[in-house]
């Protein structure tokens, strides 16, 4: 494992750490916040590897994370054009970078965390899950292997959350 690979491993963790840490938090401005940072810190060791659709897809996580921060402090509800929005261009992008069957993954994620970005409580962790779950394979197909056994934890975190405030609360 060269220096690069290695400086991979150890930023991508963070970025995870700073997703889960976000997703158990019950305020969801502070959970976008920490969406962002740690969007940031996968992105940039997903480009190290060279998997750029997946560097992309985390950069556009960034964009949606923050916009979703100022939009929600201004508005209470999300416009539809910009639920489609959110979905078209990851799609598009993806569509225009695709290199090989391994970028669809990077595309369902693609989908599915900024509509969970719109949405709170129950549905903003199980679309968080489903997107958590399509990165595992892909990190692990480019050598992420700290991302993909950080992805694996946040899995688990989110399934936790989802009983802790989903299914335990409501009973």
């Amino acid at each position: 494992m060269n220096s690069i690979q290695i400086i991979s491993q150890v930023i991508n963790p963070i970025g995870t750490l700073l997703n889960a840490i976000g997703i158990n938090l019950n305020n969801k401005s502070k959970t976008l916040l920490f969406f962002a940072a740690g969007n940031i810190c996968v992105a940039l060791s997903l480009g190290l590897l060279h998997a750029y659709a997946g560097m992309i897809v985390q950069i556009i996580f960034v964009t949606e994370s923050l916009i979703n921060y100022f939009w929600e402090k201004k508005y209470s509800k999300y416009p539809i054009w910009l639920i489609i929005l959110y979905v078209l261009i990851p799609c598009c992008v993806l569509t225009i970078t695709f290199s090989s069957l391994w970028d669809i993954l990077p595309l369902l994620a693609g989908i599915f965390f900024p509509l969970a970005l719109i949405f709170k409580n129950f549905v903003l962790r199980l679309l968080n899950l489903l997107s958590a779950i399509v990165w595992i394979p892909y990190l692990i197909y480019f050598g992420q292997y700290a991302g993909a056994i950080g992805c694996t934890i946040f899995t688990i975190t989110n399934i936790i959350s989802i009983i802790r405030f989903d299914i335990i609360k409501k009973k």
